[in-house]
C-alpha cells in the first residue's frame, strides 16, 4: 500500500514556545500510512523561533519571511513550498 504524502504548513511570527509545542504534538501523532513533512513559515520572528526549530526539529523545513507576510501571505508562501514536494494533501 502506498503511503499518503501530507504537507503540514504553519505560518508563525514570534511564537517560539507555541511552535515547539505544536511540533512535539505532531511528533506524538499516530501517522500510520502517512508520510508527513512539516513546513514552518517564520515571518521574521525575533524570539528565536527559527533557530529553536532548526535545533530541535532538523527535519522541519523553514521558509523565512521578512515580517511583512502576515497570515495569508505566510500560508501562501508555505503552499508554494509544499507543492514542490508533490504531496497528495496539504
Amino acid at each position: 500500500m502506498k503511503s499518503i504524502k501530507l504537507e503540514i504548513i504553519t505560518p508563525v511570527h514570534n511564537r517560539r514556545s507555541e511552535t515547539l509545542r505544536c511540533l512535539k504534538s505532531l511528533g506524538r501523532s499516530k501517522l500510520d500510512g502517512i508520510e508527513a513533512h512539516v513546513i514552518i513559515v517564520d515571518d521574521g520572528s525575533t524570539d528565536g523561533t527559527a533557530e529553536a526549530v532548526r535545533s530541535e526539529f532538523p527535519d522541519v523545513e523553514i521558509v523565512q519571511g521578512n515580517g511583512n507576510l502576515w497570515y495569508t501571505a505566510g500560508a501562501n508562501r508555505g503552499l508554494e513550498a509544499a507543492l514542490r514536494h508533490d504531496p497528495d494533501y496539504i
